[in-house]
C-alpha cells in the first residue's frame, strides 16, 4: 500500500486535519509525538474506523 500514491496524499491531507489534536494531546501526556503514526497505520486516519476484532477509531481501541 504504501506504494499507493493517492493513498499517500489522502494520509497526507488527513494528516492536516487530525495531527494538530493528537500531537496536542500526546504532548500532555508527556509521549512522543511520533505516536501520531500509530493512528495512521492503525486506522489510515479515518476516525469512523472499524476493524473485524472490533476495534475502533482513530487509535482501533477494543473495548
Amino acid at each position: 500500500m504504501l506504494g499507493d500514491e493517492s493513498q499517500v496524499i489522502l494520509w497526507m491531507k488527513r494528516s492536516a486535519r487530525y495531527f494538530p489534536f493528537i500531537e496536542e494531546q500526546v504532548r500532555k501526556a508527556g509521549l512522543p509525538s511520533d505516536l501520531k503514526y500509530v493512528a495512521v497505520a492503525e486506522s489510515s486516519l479515518i476516525p469512523t474506523a472499524y476493524s473485524r476484532a472490533g476495534a475502533s477509531g482513530l487509535w482501533q481501541f477494543i473495548r
